[in-house]
């Protein structure tokens, strides 16, 4: 309940920042529990404005006649955005994310000197055509909105760098009429947006946003991998994840020149077809592909020769095969939750790998076991972390010794006769080890972290991920 000696100490905690905030640029009135903008609010120094966290759900006119460049007003009941907006035309960065806006007022196309325009977390329902006509728009955040399409006005934001759509309910940003993004881009009316009189713009969303170096389009209904990203040629990141795709080979049309990709997460779809070959992708350090339905390693990734981090967590992966072998700068290797049967000794080839999880699968020997006489684990020198819990193991190669960075190690869910294995592998000089494994395999725990040369020491729970 707000009382009356509330609502004063709030108003007079305004007013003190208010004051405060004459000799210099920044107004900060966040965190205060107001439901109404100050009108005292006249000074003409003050550059930027946050009012963040607040209960406010109209903003006083006063605002808009300030030279301001940023206005920062997330989470707040702000329901309307009044045309006077358009006024600040000296704005650089708009907050509004986290509100009630259903709808921008169209004088949001006068904010000329706009670069970051974030609105997640409203009740859009359509992307406003407004936006698209702001000229120098850096970053744009739609997230959280039931918007179902991207505006092929959107086209015009050809200086667009970063877009996070994450959330919405997008089915596809390519052409209706060629849902799989042939390259047929056609051209829009050019009078629907004001300022675009004299731009003619495919019919794509991202037909024009050739500058692109971040796409988010996770938690969304895409069924294929948008081939309009083929104008992204500066593309860094990509995100897919949790949508409905099925196969990758459509990055052979989408990515086809996206040769300073990074990141690609395709996490969470039902995706169980890769490209043979990904070399297209020469930059590609960091891949996620857990949570689908792969039923064979994807070997088209080990054609990216710069590649640090595959993650395959949750498919039915039977094999790790020899082609793994090529990927000498892989330091991440997660494959846990799979089928695995076999691992080959081709892994050596890995030497950078510094994490290795195997665990919940079905193997019952790692290599060398296999019959190969020569060092495979113990070529995997700056192993740090190896995680075989949760498989069928009854032993560990006794080349494990020559991981002398190892720190972390499970084996926890095997049929181990423990001691015999241990005392024959687990020996300096691998230093400081943290060990989990079962009661049950005879083991006594005599604390968390313990040298390596106490054999029968180990940790219940494993360290905090580094």
């Amino acid at each position: 309940l707000v009382t009356g000696e509330t609502r004063m100490e709030t108003r007079g905690k305004a007013r003190a920042r208010i004051k405060a905030a004459e000799a210099k640029i920044l107004l900060d009135v966040s965190m205060l529990s107001m439901t109404l903008f100050p009108p005292e609010i006249v000074d003409s120094s003050i550059r930027l404005v946050r009012m963040d966290d607040n209960a406010i759900a109209t903003i006083a006119p006063s605002l808009f006649r300030l030279p301001i460049t940023l206005f920062s007003a997330h989470h707040n009941n702000l329901s309307v955005l009044p045309s006077a907006i358009g006024r600040l035309t000296a704005l650089v960065s708009l907050n509004l994310s986290f509100n009630f806006l259903s709808e921008l007022p169209s004088s949001i196309s006068r904010l000329l000197s706009l670069r970051t325009l974030l609105l997640a977390s409203n009740h859009l329902e359509e992307a406003p055509l407004a936006i698209a006509a702001l000229p120098i728009l850096r970053a744009l955040d739609l997230s959280t909105n039931p918007i179902k399409r991207l505006p092929p006005q959107f086209s015009a934001l050809v200086d667009l760098e970063y877009l996070f759509f994450t959330a919405a309910a997008l089915s596809s940003l390519d052409p209706p009429d060629d849902p799989r993004g042939a390259h047929n881009l056609r051209n829009v009316d050019k009078n629907v947006v004001p300022g675009m009189e004299d731009k003619a713009r495919p019919a794509t969303g991202l037909g024009g946003m050739g500058r692109l170096l971040a796409l988010d389009l996770d938690l969304n209904r895409l069924a294929h991998v948008p081939a309009s990203l083929v104008v992204a040629t500066d593309l860094g990141s990509l995100t897919l994840s949790r949508n409905r795709l099925s196969t990758l080979e459509e990055l052979k049309v989408g990515l086809a020149k996206a040769k300073r990709l990074e990141t690609l997460d395709v996490s969470k779809n039902t995706i169980s077809l890769v490209p043979s070959s990904l070399a297209f992708l020469p930059a590609l350090t960091s891949v996620d592909l857990s949570v689908n339905h792969l039923t064979d390693f994807p070997i088209g990734f080990t054609f990216c020769p710069q590649l640090r981090s595959l993650i395959l967590r949750k498919n039915y992966i039977p094999t790790i095969p020899a082609e793994v072998g090529g990927l000498t700068e892989l330091t991440t290797l997660e494959i846990s939750h799979n089928l695995l049967r076999y691992v080959s000794a081709d892994i050596h080839g890995c030497t950078a790998l510094e994490t290795l999880n195997l665990a919940h699968n079905v193997l019952r020997a790692l290599p060398p076991s296999y019959g190969f006489a020569s060092e495979i684990l113990g070529r995997l020198t700056k192993l740090k972390r190896l995680d075989v819990s949760h498989n069928r193991l009854e032993t560990l190669p006794a080349d494990i010794t020559s991981c002398h960075h190892i720190r972390y190690l499970s084996i926890e869910g095997n049929p181990f006769d423990l001691a015999p294995p241990l005392r024959a592998a687990l020996v300096p000089p691998l230093g400081t080890l943290y060990i989990s494994a079962n009661r049950a395999q005879g083991m006594r725990a005599i604390g968390r972290k313990a040298p390596a040369n106490s054999l029968l020491s180990f940790a219940l729970e494993p360290p905090e991920a580094p």
